[in-house]
C-alpha cells in the first residue's frame, strides 16, 4: 500500500517541477526563484495535510468503501490534468509573480491539487507521516530539478512532458487503488 502515497507523491512532484521549470525560465535571479518554489512547496504541503486530515477524519462516516473515492478522484485528476494540457491552460501560463500577494494566490490555487491528492491518499494509506514524508521528499526534489532545468542552456521546448508524466502517475494510482479496491472487497 505504501505505492499509493508514492505515486501521489510523484504526480505532484512533476506537476510542480512544471512549474518551478516555469519560475526559472521567468526569473533571472536565483534568490527569487528558491523564494517563489518555497511559497510553493510550503503551500502544497499545507494543503496536503488539510487534505489527509480530512480525509482521515472523515473515513469512518462513509457508508461505502472509502478506496471508491480514492479511485475516482485519481483518475479526476489524471483526466483534468489531460485536458487542460490538451486546451493549453496549464503548459503556457504565466503570470506575474514579481508580488507577494500574486505569488500566494497562484500557489493556493495550484496546491488545490494537492489537497485533492492528499484526500485520496488518506483514504487508502492511513499512515500520515510516511504520506508527508514521501511528498515532502518529491515535492522538495523535483521542484529543483525543475528550476535546474529551466536554467540549462538546452531547455526543453514545451513543458508539457512535466503535466503529462503528472497524469500518467495519477492514472497508475487510479489503477493501484482499484486492484486494491476489489482485493480488500
Amino acid at each position: 500500500m505504501e505505492i499509493i502515497p508514492i505515486l501521489a507523491g510523484n504526480s505532484l512532484g512533476f506537476f510542480l517541477m512544471a512549474t518551478s521549470y516555469r519560475h526559472a525560465l521567468v526569473f533571472k535571479s536565483n534568490a527569487q526563484i528558491v523564494l517563489v518554489n518555497l511559497i510553493f512547496a510550503i503551500v502544497s504541503m499545507l494543503m496536503y495535510f488539510l487534505g489527509y486530515k480530512l480525509g482521515l477524519a472523515t473515513m469512518v462516516t462513509l457508508p461505502f468503501y472509502p478506496g471508491i473515492i480514492s479511485i475516482i478522484l485519481f483518475l479526476f485528476l489524471a483526466v483534468r490534468m489531460y485536458f487542460s494540457i490538451a486546451r493549453g491552460k496549464l503548459s503556457e501560463l504565466i503570470v506575474d509573480l514579481n508580488k507577494f500577494k500574486t505569488v500566494l494566490t497562484m500557489s493556493v490555487s495550484l496546491s488545490f491539487e494537492s489537497f485533492l491528492a492528499a484526500l485520496s491518499v488518506s483514504y487508502m494509506f492511513a499512515n500520515i507521516y510516511r504520506s508527508m514524508l514521501y511528498t515532502i521528499i518529491f515535492i522538495l526534489l523535483f521542484l529543483f530539478i525543475g528550476a535546474y532545468a529551466g536554467k540549462q542552456v538546452n531547455r526543453l521546448g514545451s513543458i508539457k512532458i512535466f503535466y503529462i508524466m503528472s497524469s500518467i502517475f495519477y492514472f497508475i494510482n487510479g489503477l493501484v487503488c482499484v486492484i486494491i479496491t476489489f482485493i480488500n472487497m
